[in-house]
């Protein structure tokens, strides 16, 4: 072969996977930064494991306030479970393994035993001539038992009132969206997750709940607020609602300005 044929042979090769490689790139590039996939219409089923784990976490403290299991099962459904009293026991194991606080596994718990029970066996139609088959059909089914790892339930049924501790307004340049965060302890200073928290602002109402944050705090909840709202919070379904919370004017070290959060601490009486 002769220097020529070999050279032209060579830039030749070098042409190709230089193509191949500005293709490659420019391709990426096209699909990550001109135009990504941006998803939409899509359903908890698509969720990843993680945020399948903090949707189970909000239905499991859900049925923990209201006790609609049937409600809660439905919930779950949408997951595409075949067996949720299941996963959410084997969710708690998990997250006992993981060291995860008392009232996180208390609702998990609660939720995994609720739905076994209503699970109802089915049964054949009974036998006008075999009475034994005749008396399991109209008897009442047993429960599947879930053996909880934490005993103690937050009471639900009993009148419950909270108790307003502290309430900070906050300047923090590194906490880049205004919030309202709450602390929910009882009487032992120990937090209580699962507990619904009303906000109202203008013609609008929005529902958060403790315990979502784990890492931060089992009685600990937090809320983005717009600037120059006026908001009122109410604790549990509390008699005595938190009015006129606002964010407040801050301004960094470099004179910029920003808007301030609210941290406010609340006791179970």
């Amino acid at each position: 072969m002769s220097p020529q044929v070999r050279t032209r042979r060579i830039v030749g090769n070098i042409t190709l996977l230089l193509g191949i490689l500005l293709g490659l790139g420019g391709g990426l590039f096209y699909g990550y930064a001109v135009n990504p996939v941006v998803y939409g219409n899509t359903t908890p089923i698509d969720l990843a494991g993680p945020y399948k784990e903090q949707y189970v976490l909000m239905i499991a403290a859900a049925y923990n306030q209201d006790g609609d299991i049937a409600r809660a099962n439905r919930r779950m459904q949408v997951l595409g479970l075949t067996d949720p009293a299941a996963r959410v026991a084997a969710f708690a194991q998990q997250s006992a393994s993981r060291g995860t606080g008392e009232g996180t596994l208390t609702l998990l718990n609660n939720l995994a035993a609720g739905l076994s029970a209503e699970i109802t066996p089915t049964l054949k139609a009974p036998d006008a001539n075999n009475e034994a088959i005749a008396e399991l059909a109209t008897a009442t089914s047993v429960p599947a038992t879930v053996t909880p790892l934490v005993a103690t339930l937050v009471p639900t049924s009993a009148p419950i009132t909270y108790e307003l501790l502290e309430i900070d307004s906050v300047c923090d340049p590194t906490r880049t969206t205004p919030e309202i965060t709450v602390n929910l302890f009882d009487s032992d200073d120990k937090p209580l997750a699962g507990i619904p928290i009303l906000v109202k602002w203008e013609n609008n109402a929005d529902e958060f709940w403790t315990g979502l944050k784990p890492e931060v705090s089992l009685g600990y909840a937090d809320f983005a607020m717009q600037a120059g709202t006026l908001y009122t919070l109410e604790v549990g379904g509390s008699a005595l609602p938190v009015r006129g919370l606002i964010a407040e004017d801050c301004e960094d070290a470099e004179g910029r300005a920003y808007s301030g959060s609210i941290d406010l601490v609340f006791m179970r009486k």
